[in-house]
């Protein structure tokens, strides 16, 4: 593929044609069918550069693959690339719904200790407001994926983890910063430590929360790798194609470090 810009993203017209999608931009859409260049695929050129990605939430080619300019996919409206409008409050849970279901209604028990027990399993302290955050556990939100994986046409999300949409929730878990930035405002937390490269295990999107926080993170704690994350909880499923690429989010964020992992690596 010839170099992909994102005024025009030009390419040979061997490999294909330019186009505007409605949501995406200008794209190119690509001479190789769809199921020989998977979403979420990089493109490359004939130097081996990548200077775009596959996307399969373009239309009106669903036979083709559509391409957006690697200069361009941060610019990309999140849920144009899924396919869906993005909601217009953080309550997301009516536009989430127009691909995923609710399994079910979450049974909630008052326990005598003030905690509430979840469809007879799941212990979480809290009410879900600003002052008294919902205190969940990994065990709770890992279990969406029973009955929620697109690509295995399972799309019923659990009402125990649509309940926690829009609400406030505090998570203990490993943390990782993005590389090479002095003073981050975003983290991945994670059930399992892993550094983004080497050393643990890589997050799947049922078992990582993608953290926004409130300000930049203080000091050292940029080299925490366990800490405990606060903030508004999004349960927003992130498509490509039918490829489950995120599904936790953390708005307003704050964290804090703890001892278990404590700093370094």
């Amino acid at each position: 593929v010839g170099p992909l810009t994102t005024e025009g993203l030009r390419v040979a017209p061997i490999y294909g044609r330019e186009d505007v999608d409605v949501k995406l931009g200008s794209t190119v859409v690509l001479s190789a069918p769809v199921m020989e260049t998977p979403s979420g695929c990089a493109v490359v050129n004939v130097e081996g550069e990548v200077v775009g990605m596959v996307t399969g939430a373009a239309t009106p080619v669903p036979s083709a693959a559509r391409a957006i300019a690697a200069g361009a996919i941060a610019g990309t409206p999140r849920f144009a690339a899924m396919g869906y409008a993005k909601p217009k409050t953080p309550e997301s849970t009516q536009a989430m719904e127009a691909k995923a279901e609710t399994e079910s209604e979450a049974k909630l028990e008052k326990q005598a200790d003030g905690t509430t027990l979840v469809d007879g399993k799941y212990t979480i302290k809290g009410e879900g407001t600003a002052a008294s955050p919902y205190e969940v556990t990994w065990e709770m939100l890992v279990s969406v994926q029973d009955t929620y994986d697109p690509r295995k046409g399972m799309k019923k999300i659990p009402g125990r983890v649509t309940m926690l949409d829009g609400k406030y929730v505090r998570i203990n878990g490993y943390v990782a910063f993005p590389l090479y930035v002095e003073q981050p405002k975003e983290l991945l937390g994670m059930l399992n430590q892993w550094d983004g490269c080497c050393i643990g295990t890589p997050p799947t999107p049922y078992d990582a929360i993608e953290v926004h926080l409130g300000g930049t993170v203080a000091k050292d704690d940029k080299l925490a790798t366990y800490g405990v994350m606060e903030g508004r909880f999004g349960v927003k499923p992130y498509l490509v194609g039918d490829w489950l690429v995120g599904l936790f989010v953390m708005e307003d964020a704050k964290m804090t470090t703890k001892q278990f992992g404590g700093f370094g690596s």
